[in-house]
């Protein structure tokens, strides 16, 4: 008798053994992306400003008059469009031009300077992202 019970133990052990082994895994879900920021509450806004005079002279007819101008497109998202041109003729002297460079800028916003056209052309083109609380904007001459 004894031997019976230690082998319908092992059978049972056995069984509740290959049905854990069986069981599925519970399901994870991946883990958050690093950097990805939330989208800039709020619709997003376009408007004009003005600005440091730009000059752009162009590639393909090298004896054409520049254009010359101060008008900038300002496009924002999470911020109002008043607000994102106040900051950007505030932080005007501190945009290098003609270079991809980064550099701080208000509130803990970073900002990225692009290259536009010749070398000899002063535009500035800029671009800002805060990511927390979500903002963003940006200026081009217009």
């Amino acid at each position: 008798m004894p031997r019976r019970t230690a082998m319908l133990t092992v059978v049972i052990l056995a069984m509740t053994a290959s049905t854990v082994v069986a069981a599925p895994l519970a399901v994870q879900p991946p883990p958050a992306p690093p950097g990805v920021t939330t989208v800039p509450a709020g619709p997003r806004t376009r408007c004009t400003t003005s600005g440091p005079a730009w000059v752009a002279y162009g590639i393909h007819t090298p004896n054409a008059p520049p254009r010359r101008g101060n008008r900038y497109l300002v496009d924002a998202w999470g911020l109002t469009c008043p607000k994102a041109s106040a900051l950007l003729r505030a932080m005007a002297p501190r945009i290098p031009a003609n270079r991809d460079t980064r550099f701080p800028g208000p509130a803990g916003f970073t900002c990225t300077s692009r290259r536009d056209g010749a070398v000899k052309n002063r535009l500035y083109s800029v671009s800002c992202i805060r990511r927390n609380p979500a903002a963003m904007f940006s200026w081009q001459a217009n």
